[in-house]
């Protein structure tokens, strides 16, 4: 009980520790989100900045740009736009630039014109005079051409740079939109965030608050079941204690009875052998007929010392019988209060249990996460398997059709098999390995069924494993058993296919063979003429052969038609697996809904861990409370483990005081029986000499008994003394080793004493057994009377043995207790000295740790005074950056305007130069076909030219 006592110490102090740990764990935890939050806020305070420095920049960037704008308009004379706003400027530019695009329209049709002017001045002038005309013509065209060039080339170059001064505007004025929407994204993205944090930090703090209440009240509950279980074992300890010494005591007296008792049963068994020769020998002296008065009454008087003898005998074994009894008791009582200790420690060990449970369970929340990722890299290839499998079940189909189609030819071919004796033989010889071979691929698919279904039955279990029930170790297992079922299924898939291209083989062979049974049998007919006899047995041996043949297809046809009911079966089977699998992975969806469930529970399991700092000094001062009470609870352990050792040696020392002191009264008893026994012996035998003389001298033997009584009162009261020396030998334990041989020196002169002393009684003796032989006949007559004496003296005896025998073992008995409450009291007084320093000690660290308590409790108001400050600053903050979002979504809003203008005028312009870009197409062609027909016309003039001076 001890050593599971200082076990269930240790194993609380370890939790204790371990708790510790954890709590500082959370606390460096909740340390280090304090610090990002910290750096969260300096970097929202620095990122503000540089937006303030940025808007100041851009300030004067804005405002040079106004002014340079501003000049450009006074040079170019438009003052009245110049003082205008920046939207008016660009309504005035959009407006002259739309009557450029008109006059620009307006000069585009001139072309057309002159082209018909052209036709016309072709038609209504002669080729004669076209040369005349055309060089006017010409210079008017050139001049035209480089005016419209030139218009060209400043619309282009206006167009360019307006252009390109709209893109780095609008390039600009996109950069910084799009920075300012960026950052005003971020700042408000940032102020989401820091306001649920803000309100899950809440949240968690009023989880926590409640979970804190609720560890209080375990731990409250705790203390509450510690403290009576303390009690409970101070109380079981203090009983096992008494009962434990009671026992002790009986244990002692009970020993103590039984040697006196066993010493007693030697001494009683000694004397009834003496009196069982004596009577023997008085028998033997009745047959020799030596009937004298004297041995009658010799006789008489043994017989009656053997039934006192006997008594006794009775008395002692009822009294061993009750001892026993007393001791059966004793171990019942002791294993009642073993059996009540070992249900203690089994609570506590349960109570252990539990608390290892619940720390297990919290460590293995995220082992279920990475245990799941493995059950879904299984069932992934569980997928693939079966996908397999599908396609190994569709080829044995094809094949079994195959089969049925052999079958069916061979149907065809059993008509031709009469006339093949030999062949027939064959068949049957092959017929049985046929049967094997088919009802092989029926057993490999029987057992496939079976297969298949356990692959069911432990799909099912994975779907329960997949949402956590099972432990990881089954789910490995499962996996690991599934795999090996799919190999062998595959393997039996692939053995199937081999096992229908030897029935193919062999169908093949038998087609071959019914060739030449066909030619056999026109042999055999031709035989049958010349021998009609033989033939027709050998008719009816193959009429036999055929009807097996046939019983054997008929058996074929019935397997084929099974294999092909166990295909469907099995193809029904690979459906249900489909939608099993369709419906595992509807449910892995769902596991990993869940386990995205689990996670947040798990970060909220975190920021609840957080928040435990505020009262984690608390619980440390509640653990070192523990623990001193702990070392306390060990330190008396301690001090009762020294005691019993020193109870158990004391008892050792006792108990061999206590032999040597039975040693002693046993040879004192055995001395006093011998010189008891001689008496008699001596005055039974003078007696019979002497019995006249004992009635004259009756009067003196009278005082001679006086003179013995006292002689024997002064013997008790040597032994009294002698046990007197003996119980301080017992109180002086520890010096028995050094008064050894001075203890064994005195009782050998005690001893020598006692010789002497009992010589002199010897002597004595001799002479009162002279006076009695004088006194014999007087005894004669007395020796009823001696009898009746003689037995209440023996009755005395015993009496006052008993009474001696109780008055010392109650005074040994009170000795001890006494001592014992000594040590008790001595011990309790150390105790309490030791509990009220223990507890002046307790009550210092209590107040400085009261200090610490309010000194810890000022620095959080102060904190916390801090923390509201740092809030308001915040919420001034966030008012701010919300008034410069407001006034950034204006500036925003309106240069979102602008650069929609700006792309409405610029798809204008495009359109615009993608229409003057047509017309100089047009002119180009246009000015081609005058260039074309000029040079027809110089042909055509220069041909008439050379035909007249060839005519000339």
């Amino acid at each position: 009980m001890k050593e599971l006592r200082n076990s269930d110490c240790l194993e609380i102090t370890l939790l204790c520790f371990i708790i510790s740990a954890q709590m500082e764990k959370y606390a460096n935890h909740v340390h280090t989100l304090t610090e990002e939050r910290e750096t969260l806020s300096h970097g929202c305070e620095k990122e503000n900045k540089q937006f303030r420095h940025e808007v100041k920049v851009l300030q004067p960037k804005q405002e040079v740009q106004i002014k340079e704008v501003e000049e450009m308009l006074y040079q170019e004379g438009l003052s009245e736009i110049a003082l205008s706003s920046p939207s008016e400027q660009i309504a005035y530019l959009l407006v002259e630039r739309s009557t450029l695009l008109q006059k620009l329209e307006a000069r585009g049709p001139k072309p057309e014109s002159q082209r018909c002017m052209t036709s016309k001045f072709l038609k209504e002038h002669p080729q004669e005079n076209f040369e005349q005309n055309h060089q006017p013509l010409r210079r008017e065209q050139e001049k035209h051409q480089e005016h419209v060039q030139q218009s060209k080339k400043n619309l282009r170059e206006s167009h360019n740079e307006d252009l390109e001064k709209d893109k780095t505007s609008q390039n600009c004025l996109e950069r910084n939109a799009e920075q300012v929407a960026e950052r005003l994204g971020m700042a408000q993205e940032e102020i989401r965030r820091l306001t649920d944090e803000l309100q899950g930090k809440e949240k968690e703090q009023s989880k926590l608050d409640s979970a804190l209440k609720k560890a209080q009240l375990e731990i409250e509950h705790l203390k509450e079941n510690l403290i009576k279980l303390k009690e409970n074992d101070s109380i079981d300890l203090q009983k096992a204690k008494e009962h434990n010494q009671r026992l002790d005591e009986e244990i002692l007296a009970l020993r103590n009875r039984v040697r006196s008792l066993d010493s007693e049963k030697k001494a009683l068994g000694e004397v009834v052998e003496r009196l069982k020769g004596k009577s023997h020998e008085s028998q033997e002296n009745k047959q020799l007929g030596n009937h004298s008065p004297g041995t009658t009454v010799g006789a008489e008087q043994r017989e009656q010392i053997l039934k006192m003898s006997q008594e006794k005998i009775d008395i002692f074994e009822s009294k061993l019988s009750e001892e026993r009894e007393r001791r059966k008791q004793s171990t019942s009582d002791l294993n009642t209060v073993q059996k009540a200790l070992k249900v203690d420690s089994e609570e506590v060990q349960k109570s252990r249990s539990e608390l290892i449970c619940l720390y297990n369970e919290i460590q293995s929340l995220p082992r279920a996460a990475e245990d799941r990722d493995h059950y879904l890299i299984t069932y992934d290839l569980l997928q693939r398997e079966n996908s397999e499998l599908e396609t190994k079940v569709l080829k044995l189909s094809q094949e079994f059709e195959q089969l049925n189609h052999f079958t069916v030819e061979r149907k065809t071919a059993a008509t031709n098999l009469i006339t093949g004796e030999n062949i027939c033989k064959g068949l049957v010889s092959k017929e049985p390995i046929l049967e094997v071979e088919i009802q092989s691929p029926k057993e490999e698919e029987k057992e496939l069924c079976p297969e298949l279904g356990e692959s069911k039955q432990k799909e099912i279990p994975e779907e329960s494993v997949e949402e956590g029930t099972l432990p990881k170790e089954r789910q490995e297992e499962e996996d690991s058993q599934q795999n090996q079922d799919m190999k062998g299924g595959e393997q039996q898939l692939t053995l199937k296919p081999e096992e229908t291209v030897r029935l193919r083989q062999e169908l093949n062979c038998v087609n071959r063979s019914f060739l030449p049974s066909q030619s056999s049998g026109d042999n055999s007919d031709d035989s049958g003429t010349q021998y009609p006899s033989s033939g027709e047995k050998q008719k009816y041996q193959q009429q036999e052969d055929v009807q097996q043949l046939r019983q054997n297809l008929h058996r074929l046809q019935i397997l084929c038609s099974s294999a092909e009911k166990e295909l469907r079966y099995e193809r029904g089977k690979n459906l249900d697996l489909k939608q099993h699998n369709s419906l595992l992975q509807e449910e892995s969806i769902k596991i990993k809904i869940e386990l995205k469930q689990a996670q947040q529970k798990l970060l909220e399991g975190t920021k609840m861990c957080s928040s435990l700092t505020a009262e984690w000094k608390h619980g440390q001062q509640k653990i070192r409370e523990l623990e001193l009470e702990v070392l306390k609870q060990d330190q008396s352990i301690k001090s009762q483990d020294n005691l019993k050792e020193k109870l158990a040696q004391e008892k050792s020392k006792v108990a061999d005081a206590e032999e040597k002191i039975l040693d002693l009264q046993q040879k004192l008893e055995h001395a006093h029986k011998v010189c008891l026994t001689d008496t008699c012996i001596s005055g039974q035998k003078q007696l019979e000499e002497r019995i006249k003389e004992a009635l004259e001298n009756e009067a003196k033997t009278k005082q001679l008994y006086e003179e013995e009584q006292q002689k024997r009162k002064l013997i008790d009261q040597n032994v009294n003394e002698l046990r007197k020396q003996v119980r301080i030998l017992q109180d002086k334990g520890n010096q028995l080793e050094i008064t050894s041989s001075q203890q064994q020196s005195r009782i050998q002169q005690q001893e020598a004493k006692l010789k002497k002393y009992l010589e002199n009684k010897k002597e004595k003796s001799d002479e009162h057994l002279k006076s009695n032989g004088e006194l014999s006949e007087k005894l004669s007559k007395l020796q009823q009377e001696k009898e009746a004496l003689r037995k209440e003296y023996a009755q005395l005896l015993k009496q006052m043995d008993a009474h001696m025998r109780n008055f010392n073992e109650k005074h040994h008995h009170h000795k001890v207790k006494l001592r014992r409450v000594k040590n008790l009291l001595l011990q309790e007084v150390e105790l309490r000295d030791k509990r009220i320093e223990h507890l002046e000690n307790e009550v210092r660290i209590l107040q400085h740790q009261v200090e610490k308590e309010k000194a810890f409790q000022d620095k959080i108001i102060a904190q916390n005074d801090l923390l509201l400050l740092e809030k308001r600053s915040l919420l001034e903050k966030l008012t701010e950056k919300e008034e410069l979002i407001n006034s950034n979504k204006g500036v925003i809003s309106s240069v979102q305007n602008k650069v929609l203008l700006l792309d409405k005028e610029n798809k204008h312009l495009q359109e615009t130069s993608l229409w003057l870009k047509h017309q100089v197409g047009f002119l180009e062609s246009i000015i081609k076909n005058i260039q074309i027909s000029r040079k027809e016309f110089f042909r055509n003039r220069f041909g008439r030219v050379r035909w007249k001076s060839s005519r000339a």
